[in-house]
């Protein structure tokens, strides 16, 4: 059984369709409370890991924000580049 995604605000996986790749931007906006994870459209969300190797070498993060995203970022697929 697939683990449930936390980010996927459906509850299931491929039920709408909606796929959302968050970028550095997103993920910095919701880890410094700027953006409510609520406020996000229905469906599932992905980052890559360009926007991963962004965030967490940000020059003024915390280290609060770090393990936060770094939380956020265990819970939400990460797309790397096929080999």
């Amino acid at each position: 059984m697939l683990k449930r995604n936390p980010w996927n605000t459906k509850g299931g996986y491929g039920v709408n369709g909606n796929k959302y790749l968050l970028d550095t931007n997103i993920l910095l906006y919701v880890t410094g409370g700027k953006l409510d994870i609520a406020a996000l459209p229905d469906g599932e969300f992905y980052t890559s890991f360009v926007s991963e190797l962004e965030v967490l070498s940000y020059p003024t993060i915390t280290t609060q924000e770090e393990e936060q995203l770094r939380h956020f970022l265990s819970e939400i697929p990460i797309i790397d580049i096929p080999r």
